[in-house]
């Protein structure tokens, strides 16, 4: 690999000092810039997670609920052809 540095107009390597420009930010700046972000990413992947372990209980809630209430119809089913049997007798 090879590294070629810009040249300035007096030959010498061309180089950016930190600060030197009014815009530029300083380097506490630039960390709690980087802390925010991580942060950031941090508490939605935290947000992501919980959402979907949230989801996955109200899934399975769903399907027991589900089930409860076919077992139910099946109970009250057979409930009703045992009266009509006892009926016909």
């Amino acid at each position: 690999k090879k590294v070629d540095f810009l040249k300035g107009r007096d030959g010498c390597e061309w180089v950016w000092v930190m600060g030197e420009h009014t815009g530029d930010k300083n380097i506490e700046q630039i960390l709690e810039e980087e802390t925010k972000a991580t942060a950031l990413k941090l508490a939605e992947a935290e947000s992501e997670a919980l959402r979907m372990k949230e989801e996955a209980e109200l899934l399975r809630k769903m399907e027991e609920d589900k089930q409860k209430v076919i077992k139910e119809n099946e109970e009250r089913e057979a409930e009703m052809k045992r009266k009509q049997e006892e009926a016909a007798l």
